[in-house]
């Protein structure tokens, strides 16, 4: 007899798809009709990161983001719309810096794009994943073992994306998009 492997994997991709496709939306919509306001926040977190000591900083953005990521599964759990509209709201925040950067900042549109794209492509992943697999144990998690196997299955997939992702964004993104770099 065969163990089923990931039952309701099939869910954990329509969860990615779906927070895709909201993330998207947010993106545009937020480039669209920005919201300044709500780059504060980030502006702040930013802000208490860069006082690090420059190898300290991908930390930062690491634990920042696990918490987010966790925040998102739990909420996705509980009702499935919250952990979707962290996405959107994350997705708004993205297309609004983009803007941001581009009308106040007086950066090109792709020098904006490049200062998220090249550690975005892990991180968004990551939080995508989250909202998969919060769909699944929505869906299958019955007692606590199936909880437990499930969060450890996100953080698996998650935990690696998101340090990597950090560690690109502090050292690897500012030199791609020719602002910096090296921590600095």
């Amino acid at each position: 007899m065969t163990r089923e492997r990931g039952p309701g994997l099939w869910i954990v991709l329509l969860g990615i798809l779906l927070g895709g496709a909201v993330f998207l939306a947010g993106s545009l919509a937020g480039y669209i009709k920005p919201n300044y306001s709500l780059l504060e926040n980030v502006s702040e977190k930013a802000g208490l990161i860069m006082r690090l000591p420059p190898l300290l900083r991908p930390l930062g953005i690491f634990l920042n983001n696990i918490v987010a990521a966790t925040l998102t599964y739990i909420l996705t759990i509980v009702l499935i719309i919250p952990g979707i509209s962290v996405i959107a709201l994350n997705g708004y925040i993205v297309g609004s810096a983009v803007r941001y950067a581009v009308e106040e900042g007086g950066l090109s549109l792709l020098t904006a794009l490049l200062l998220i794209i090249p550690h975005g492509i892990l991180e968004i992943p990551a939080f995508l994943a989250a909202v998969g697999f919060g769909m699944r144990c929505l869906a299958y998690c019955r007692g606590v073992r199936r909880v437990i196997e499930n969060t450890l299955s996100m953080y698996a997939v998650t935990a690696p994306l998101l340090l990597i992702a950090a560690f690109i964004e502090i050292f690897v993104t500012p030199v791609i998009a020719g602002v910096g770099g090296l921590g600095g």
